[in-house]
This record gives structure tokens, C-alpha cells and sequence, in this order.
């Protein structure tokens, strides 16, 4: 645990993590950091895999901020191209995320504020129940946006981890 202590306090130190976002956002992201540090300290069974999990997940993370930060003033191109970067990120540290689902983020996100887009982006995160390996059928916008807001929806950020009883980030910000 004394892992997972350091490399929250690392993760508040670094302004790049967070920069180019507002509070409201960055909370969002540091909650689930916070968590995911704590899974990352318990699974790895010694100090190096933790580390290199860490440097990924930081990584994902400034790949987050980037997107959250630029995504009003650039072209939809580089939107795709810093959201396929996250993807590719999100897969080295064994996420994997459809094509279908980043394109139904590409699509939703533009209507989307910030935290919102955030939380979706976190989302992406979890494995989908719905996909299986039957081939899709096309969906309208309409269908991919109540996607998804599926997603957004299910993205709790108030779990039992990141309640606001004595909440690290409060401290920090």
C-alpha cells in the first residue's frame, strides 16, 4: 500500500496529468486514478511490474488530458488520431476497445461537455457485455449516442472508493 500512497502523490505532483483540464474534469480522472493505482499496487507481484503499469496508466492519463483539453479546436482528423492513441494506449494496458466503440465516442463526444466526455472515455475502459461476435448492424447517431450515455451512466464515480469521506483529491486540488 505504501506503492499505491507514493504514486498518488506522484500523480498530484504532475501537473501534466490534469493541465489542460478545469477542476470539475480533472477530479473525475484523479478519482479514477486513485483507484486504479490501488488495483495496480494489488495485482502486480513485485515493484517493477507496478511501475511499468503505473507509467502506462500516467500515460493513458496525459492521453485523456490531451484529448479533453484540444478536442473544440481541432479537426475531427486529429481528434480520431489523439482518441486511437489513447486506444492504443488503453491496449497496452490490456484494455481493448472496439472500433465500434471508439467511433460511437467520436460521434457522442462532439455533444458532450468535458466530465462528460471524461467519464465516456473512462468508460471505454470497461469491457462492453453488449459486444459480441456476431457481426453489428449499422447504427443511427441516435442508437450511438444513447450508447454512449449507457456508458456515461454507468461510469460511478461515487463508488465506495472514491467516496467524498476524506477524499484525496479534495486535499490536493
Amino acid at each position: 500500500m505504501a506503492d499505491a500512497e507514493r504514486a498518488i502523490e506522484r500523480i498530484y505532483e504532475d501537473e501534466s496529468l490534469t493541465d489542460e483540464m478545469m477542476d470539475d474534469e480533472a477530479k473525475v480522472l484523479l478519482r479514477w486514478s486513485e483507484d486504479t493505482v490501488v488495483e495496480l499496487d494489488s495485482d502486480a507481484p513485485d515493484d517493477d511490474t507496478f511501475d511499468a503499469r503505473f507509467k502506462q496508466m500516467r500515460k493513458l492519463m496525459k492521453r485523456i488530458n490531451k484529448f479533453i483539453g484540444q478536442r473544440s479546436s481541432v479537426s475531427d482528423e486529429e481528434a480520431q488520431e489523439m482518441v486511437e492513441k489513447f486506444r492504443s494506449t488503453a491496449a497496452d494496458m490490456g484494455h481493448e476497445i472496439s472500433e465500434e466503440r471508439v467511433q460511437q465516442f467520436m460521434v457522442a463526444q462532439k455533444t458532450l461537455s468535458n466530465t462528460e466526455a471524461v467519464k465516456a472515455m473512462l468508460a471505454l475502459l470497461k469491457p462492453d457485455e453488449g459486444e459480441s461476435a456476431a457481426p453489428s448492424t449499422e447504427k443511427t447517431t441516435e442508437e450511438k449516442r444513447n450508447v454512449l450515455q449507457n456508458l456515461i451512466d454507468g461510469f460511478d464515480d461515487n463508488d465506495e472508493n472514491t467516496s467524498d469521506a476524506d477524499p484525496l483529491w479534495d486535499k490536493r486540488i
